[in-house]
């Protein structure tokens, strides 16, 4: 991504900003050094969520700063889990989002930063059933979880008749973006 963002802005403007990759939970050396962090999709990763929101706010140089920091709700694609789970009580509903969900910010963010939130809810339309069986047996088959024998052809039944009456599978994704500065 970083490559891209390089690509992107060659040529432009833009092209003196200086691109650097760093761990959320290690940034001392960047203290007061940028106009704008970018940080989505990102803190949910980070084993101390508190260490890495206040090493995101002592990055940013004045009260003009912004970072910029993305997730996703607890309802983000909940439907896809809760049809596994309902059909197999040993299909995983723990993903890597939940320790640091739309909900979770809400109230940590606060905390370190004055905050503006912007949602982004959209319906996500699955028409081809290989796509979305192979999306939901990605949260099974790397960790070796054992389904009911039945599951694979009682999932696809809910998926498939769903696209048949409706010519979609259909899926809600929610993600929030919080412009965060300085209080």
């Amino acid at each position: 991504m970083l490559e891209k963002a390089k690509k992107n802005v060659n040529g432009s403007k833009l092209n003196k900003l200086t691109f650097e990759v760093a761990e959320v939970e290690k940034l001392e050396k960047y203290k007061k050094s940028f106009d704008i962090v970018m940080c989505h999709n990102t803190v949910y990763h980070a084993e101390d969520k508190n260490v890495a929101l206040q090493n995101l706010r002592d990055c940013l140089k004045n009260e003009n700063s912004i970072a910029s920091i993305t997730t996703n709700s607890e309802r983000h694609m909940l439907n896809v889990y809760e049809i596994g789970r309902n059909l197999d009580s040993n299909f995983p509903t723990d993903r890597i989002i939940d320790s640091f969900t739309e909900e979770v910010a809400d109230v940590m963010l606060p905390k370190y930063f004055k905050i503006d939130k912007f949602v982004e809810e959209e319906i996500l339309k699955v028409t081809d059933l290989e796509i979305m069986m192979n999306y939901v047996y990605s949260g099974t088959e790397p960790r070796g979880i054992k389904l009911k024998e039945t599951f694979d052809s009682e999932y696809r039944k809910i998926v498939s008749d769903e696209i048949s009456k409706n010519g979609f599978f259909k899926i809600v994704k929610r993600s929030p973006l919080y412009i965060c500065k300085l209080k």
